[in-house]
């Protein structure tokens, strides 16, 4: 990933990226380990910064053997690199009815636009209107 967002020669073209569940902790993580990254728009879908239920139940049942189960179950690791540089205008979108992830209060953090939306988990993604939103934020000004 971090290969994918590097600003090197030839690749200098901004970068928007749209992520679901633990591919925003992934991007994130990859945004912190790049300074010199393309990277001005992420769309954070249900993002995973805090466990919700159906998680729980799987580490219960897997313990440590499934390593982003092991993540998602530590707070402090869920909510890593939350802040990412000024140059990302960042859109995060939390479902009302999420069996996965909880939200997060995401007040404290600059460049982000918070909203929500009906719908679960796994049908976030799959919305006419998400897509709407997503569409807008990326070729907005």
């Amino acid at each position: 990933m971090v290969a994918h967002i590097a600003m090197r020669e030839g690749q200098t073209q901004p970068l928007g990226i749209v992520t679901h569940s633990f591919g925003d902790w992934v991007v994130r993580a990859a945004i912190a380990k790049t300074p010199e990254h393309r990277v001005t728009r992420l769309v954070s879908l249900a993002p995973l910064m805090r466990f919700g239920f159906l998680p729980g139940v799987l580490f219960a049942v897997s313990g440590k053997f499934i390593p982003e189960v092991a993540i998602i179950m530590d707070s402090h690791r869920a909510a890593e690199n939350l802040a990412l540089d000024a140059k990302v205008k960042r859109l995060v979108i939390w479902s009302r009815f999420d069996e996965s992830v909880r939200q997060v209060d995401l007040s404290h953090v600059d460049h982000v636009d918070v909203r929500h939306l009906w719908g679960t988990h796994l049908t976030l993604p799959l919305q006419p209107n998400t897509h709407r939103l997503v569409v807008d934020f990326l070729l907005g000004e």
